[in-house]
């Protein structure tokens, strides 16, 4: 087994859909069906809400509120394309692993949104005495626990960059890794790389920040936005794509170490590394996609949000 692997490269060619799912068996064709039909039912329920949001929303608000409800749906398709499509593999990785801070953004967005804009949402702030906290995951860990800070708008749009900075530094390094590996410069064929390992080091810094930041951000507006069951919302997004992305980083990790086989003759540890992560991410997806329905369609569509005498204001 150990031998056939080593003829099956980082720079093999992927399998063709027929290959893949004859070297997957039974459950190729099983998982695919499944999945499929888990897909189409994203499908229907983002269409319901979509048609919810464009009868009862603002429509300053509607936009946002497709972008963020549109994550299960986005990623279970790419996850299915990645599933039954090996050689699109890179490709719908690339595009899921860039979507997903967007999703973030969009959601901080959102929360501003609620709130009548950056400038009312400060004025909340203050006026509320609410504490900014830094006492949150992940960077809690490395000692960051001042819980008594002041926001002011210098800080608010500091922790809305670390958020806004993830989308752009996620492509930057993804596009530094494919270029270096086809420059030959990063060779990940030949066991652990260490530009390969640095650049994936890098990014998981980049995201730590941007969750600890949409963290405090989602945390400060949550006991003004109870009527929506914010925070709920907000640990969808942010425990989905957390979820995500470390499942990613492990399974990385173990197929790079070699704990992940290869089905020879067409199937590399590469293939077979993305087809898990697929399978993973479908049935994530897709409970997240159903309690993402369900709370979303408790949305309030009234304006209850924006206090009284200051609706004016706010659109400003």
């Amino acid at each position: 087994m150990e031998d056939n692997c080593s003829m099956l490269t980082f720079s093999t060619r992927p399998p063709s859909v027929q290959q893949h799912l004859e070297a997957l068996g039974f459950y190729g064709w099983i998982a695919t069906i499944t999945f499929a039909v888990a897909t189409l039912i994203l499908v229907a329920l983002f269409i319901l809400n979509v048609a919810s949001f464009v009868r009862h929303s603002p429509p300053h608000r509607r936009l946002l509120l497709c972008w963020v409800t549109s994550f299960p749906l986005i990623i279970s398709f790419l996850a299915l394309m990645t599933l039954l499509i090996p050689r699109a593999g890179n490709l719908c990785d690339t595009v899921k692993q860039i979507f997903m801070p967007f999703i973030m953004m969009h959601f901080v967005d959102l929360t501003l949104n609620f709130k009548g804009g950056q400038s009312a949402a400060l004025e909340d702030l203050l006026q509320s005495n609410t504490p900014m906290t830094f006492c949150l995951p992940p960077c809690c860990c490395l000692g960051l626990c001042i819980r008594q800070l002041d926001y002011t708008k210098k800080r608010l749009r500091v922790f809305k960059s670390l958020v806004y900075q993830m989308p752009l530094v996620q492509l930057t390094i993804i596009v530094l890794i494919v270029l270096l590996t086809e420059a030959e410069v990063i060779r990940r064929d030949k066991g652990p790389d260490g530009v390969f390992i640095f650049l994936n080091v890098l990014n998981i810094v980049c995201f730590c920040l941007a969750m600890w930041a949409f963290n405090i951000i989602t945390r400060s507006f949550a006991p003004q936005l109870v009527a929506i069951n914010f925070q709920y919302k907000a640990q969808l997004v942010g425990l989905g794509i957390a979820l995500m992305k470390l499942q990613n980083f492990i399974l990385v990790i173990l197929s790079v170490s070699g704990v992940i086989p290869c089905i020879p003759p067409f199937t590399s540890r590469i293939v077979l590394q993305k087809t898990i992560d697929a399978s993973l991410t479908l049935t994530e997806a897709f409970i997240l996609g159903i309690l993402t329905f369900v709370d979303y369609r408790k949305l309030d569509h009234q304006d209850e949000l924006q206090p009284s005498g200051r609706r004016t204001s706010q659109q400003k």
